[in-house]
């Protein structure tokens, strides 16, 4: 066995073994997920969405992120964050629907705050 670099991570032929072997999660890490990078915003409104509802957002914030490295699914979905959702026991169309208002209001503040601070240090006046 070859022993990585500091830095990098060894992803040899056994992490996959090991997950089949009832290992940890962080042993059966994907070696490139099939979806990544992938935007997290989504998943990130979902998480919130979630918290607001009065939700534990504890198990989504494990979900999510072993959906990506493990499962390989894509986390900018909405089908695929709504089974998550489900599998923690959430219902999935009401927390997506939230998220997705969450998303909405984010774009929205983006717009209103961005563009004016571009202008300020760019040194024109937005119309």
């Amino acid at each position: 066995m070859q022993i990585p670099q500091k830095g990098q991570i060894y992803t040899g032929p056994t992490v996959k073994w090991r997950c089949a072997a009832g290992q940890s999660v962080t042993d059966c890490l994907s070696e490139k997920p099939a979806f990544y990078p992938v935007s997290q915003k989504r998943a990130a409104c979902v998480v919130i969405a979630a918290d607001r509802l009065g939700a534990d957002p504890g198990p989504l914030v494990y979900e999510i992120p072993k959906a990506c490295w493990v499962d390989d699914k894509d986390i900018n979905d909405w089908n695929t964050l709504s089974e998550i959702i489900e599998t923690v026991g959430l219902p999935g169309d009401v927390v997506i629907n939230a998220a997705s208002r969450t998303m909405g209001f984010l774009k929205s503040l983006k717009t209103t705050l961005t563009e004016p601070l571009i202008a300020v240090f760019l040194g024109y006046q937005a119309t």
